[in-house]
């Protein structure tokens, strides 16, 4: 076979394999495309209530009536910009409204809408909601006592034992510039946390809080 000959068999075979390796590629994407559109399809057949499970509050009847009602507090304090049928509840409207908004929503299945975020924020147990001993109420001044004797509770804690974000509120200490610096530290996060999603008993969150945010 001449030279010019071997050259194109070779050249052909790079195309060949160029072109099972282009088609390699394509499949491949395609399917990971494939993969995508169907997690999306799933996610989006998933009612907002079945997606949150136990978070979410009681949507008839009264007996978690409490919770609706701090929920409507939160809803007529919130700055954020909100549908015309949430912001119609924000001033003259009673808890069992938002109940019903939340009821006639639960149903919705497109959880990248902003209807699920209002949903999510308005309509579940936040982990603030819930009791313990000695808990110290969100309503406590940042510069209370309660909030110090938190802090050196915290400081007895081995800091291999806490999470990042502890780790931090325990190096926090009183100074000249500010002497209630571990009280704020320490009601900032317990607030903050306060304001989670509760996602049931063995929610980490709400172990952190019956540990730390009591006196």
């Amino acid at each position: 076979m001449t030279t010019l000959g071997k050259a194109g068999i070779a050249i052909a075979s790079v195309g060949a394999v160029g072109g099972a390796t282009t088609y390699g590629i394509y499949e491949f994407n395609k399917a990971d495309t494939e993969s995508n559109q169907e997690q999306t399809s799933l996610n989006n057949s998933v009612s907002f209530k079945d997606k949150l499970g136990v978070s979410v509050l009681s949507l008839t009847g009264e007996t978690e009536q409490t919770q609706w009602t701090t929920r409507l507090k939160e809803l007529s304090e919130a700055i954020t910009n909100l549908p015309a049928d949430l912001t119609s509840l924000k001033t003259g409207k009673g808890w069992k409204d938002l109940q019903q908004w939340c009821n006639t929503n639960s149903t919705s299945v497109e959880v990248t809408s902003t209807n699920y975020q209002n949903f999510e924020t308005f309509c579940t147990w936040k982990v603030g909601d819930k009791d313990w001993t000695g808990k110290i109420s969100a309503d406590t001044p940042n510069t209370d006592q309660k909030w110090g004797t938190a802090h050196a509770a915290l400081k007895k804690k081995p800091e291999n034992t806490l999470s990042s974000e502890l780790k931090e509120i325990h190096k926090k200490t009183s100074s000249t510039e500010d002497e209630h610096a571990d009280k704020k530290a320490m009601h900032k996060w317990c607030i903050d946390s306060y304001k989670k999603i509760w996602t049931g008993e063995s929610d980490e969150t709400l172990k952190e809080v019956k540990e730390y945010c009591k006196n």
